[in-house]
């Protein structure tokens, strides 16, 4: 009797236990339905890479020379001379007319920008500026001394100071015969003027040797 007390009683309780379960799935089932749905095509999908930005545009600039040859040169480039610098920004970005250089010519201002282009670039090592400059002036007398006329003209004091140091260069340790023959220069000094520069000018000669 006993036994089939037990017996019942553990039905009993599987039932309910199978009941209980049964409610507990249903209820899961239901607030499963009631979420909102994943979408797992929207999850998998990369984002594009953003694109790289390009660089700006510089804005060109027009340089007349003393015959009407017109250069046109990048911004970066023109503002080596502090000159032009200074008419770009008197004049405004609106204004895109030629530059007025009468005092250069075309061969002299196509030299000035070769040099400010190359300098207007990125840093360099030393070594590679230094040979380029040696090499940049590999020209003629004529054209140096234009050269150094224009820089100083169109303020541009590294140009300047390269020329002036070239011309040093060139007539270091030279007597003043051998400069004026050397630079086609008329002597126009008295022999007591001649004596005089010579005496006021000691140290430099001191510091040749």
């Amino acid at each position: 009797m006993v036994r089939k007390s037990f017996k019942k009683k553990a039905g009993e309780s599987a039932a309910a236990a199978a009941s209980s379960s049964r409610a507990a799935a249903g209820t899961s089932n239901n607030n499963d339905d009631n979420s909102a749905p994943v979408d797992v095509k929207a999850e998998a999908t990369t984002a594009p890479l953003p694109r790289a930005s390009a660089a700006p545009t510089e804005r060109a600039i027009r340089l007349r020379s003393a015959e009407g040859t017109v250069f046109t040169v990048e911004d970066s480039t023109a503002r080596m001379s502090a000159f032009i610098r200074n008419m770009l920004e008197f004049v405004g970005d609106e204004d895109d007319s030629a530059v007025p250089l009468e005092d250069i010519d075309a061969k002299t201002l196509a030299k000035v920008i070769e040099y400010c282009r190359y300098h207007a670039q990125a840093d360099r090592p030393k070594e590679e500026k230094v040979q380029w400059d040696r090499d940049f002036l590999r020209v003629d007398q004529s054209l140096l001394f234009s050269l150094t006329l224009a820089a100083n003209f169109l303020d541009i004091p590294d140009l300047l100071e390269l020329c002036c140091r070239h011309i040093a260069d060139m007539i270091r340790g030279k007597t003043p015969e051998q400069i004026r023959a050397a630079f086609n220069i008329e002597n126009d000094f008295t022999p007591e003027e001649e004596e005089q520069v010579r005496a006021e000018n000691a140290w430099a000669e001191a510091d040749t040797h």
